[in-house]
C-alpha cells in the first residue's frame, strides 16, 4: 500500500508520521524504492507499506495516546507485537478480544526500567503481570485492545478499498503482502 493508504488506514496525521520516520521511531522498515537516490520526501512517498505496518503504527500509537508510555516504549512494544499475539491467539481463540500487555518495573541503580511484553484476553492479565514483576515493587501496566486496533485499521483499510473480500482475521494472522 502507498503512504496514504497507511496513513489512511492507522489514522495518523502527516506530520506526526514524517516525525516518527525522520527520527527512526517507525515500529517497521519502511520498504523503499531500489534506487540510487538519497532517502528525500520523494523516495519517501514512494515506499511501500503493509497492512500489518498500519496495525503496528496504530499499536504504537495507542500506546503513546492513551496509554502515556514513552515513544521509544511504545515503539519496542509494537514491533515485538507479532509474536505476543500469535501466541495468545491460539490460546484464546477467536471469541475473546487479545490484550497487548506493557509492563514496566520502577528503574533500579542505572536509572534502568526493566519492561516486559505479554499477549493474553482479559481474564489472563493478572495472572501475566504476577508472572513478569515482582509483588513487592508494584509495576506500571499500561493495556492496549490488540484486537480493538485490529478491527480499526482493517475496517479503514475496507473504507480506503485496500482490503481483500471477506477478510476478518486479526491483522497479525493475516499473510504480509505490500
Amino acid at each position: 500500500m502507498k503512504r496514504r493508504a497507511i496513513l489512511y488506514s492507522a489514522d495518523c496525521e502527516e506530520k506526526r508520521f514524517d516525525g516518527y520516520y525522520f527520527r527512526n521511531q517507525l515500529p517497521f522498515v519502511p520498504e523503499l524504492p531500489l534506487s540510487g537516490e538519497k532517502d528525500d520526501a520523494h523516495t519517501r512517498r514512494r515506499a511501500e507499506y503493509s497492512l500489518q505496518d498500519a496495525f503496528l503504527l496504530r499499536l504504537m500509537m495507542e500506546f503513546v495516546d492513551h496509554g502515556g508510555v514513552a515513544i521509544d516504549a511504545a515503539q519496542y512494544s509494537a514491533g515485538n507485537a507479532f509474536h505476543h499475539l500469535a501466541l495468545a491467539s491460539e490460546r484464546v481463540g477467536r471469541d475473546h478480544d487479545v490484550w497487548l500487555v506493557f509492563i514496566q518495573n520502577r528503574p533500579g541503580e542505572l536509572d534502568f526500567a526493566p519492561r516486559a511484553l505479554c499477549a493474553g484476553c482479559l481474564d489472563e492479565i493478572p495472572a501475566l503481570i504476577r508472572d513478569k514483576s515482582d509483588p513487592s515493587d508494584p509495576p506500571r501496566v499500561v493495556l492496549v485492545n490488540a484486537s480493538g486496533a485490529s478491527r480499526f485499521v482493517l475496517n479503514r483499510a475496507d473504507e480506503f478499498g485496500i482490503l481483500r473480500e471477506g477478510e476478518a482475521r486479526p491483522v497479525w494472522l493475516i499473510e504480509e503482502t505490500r
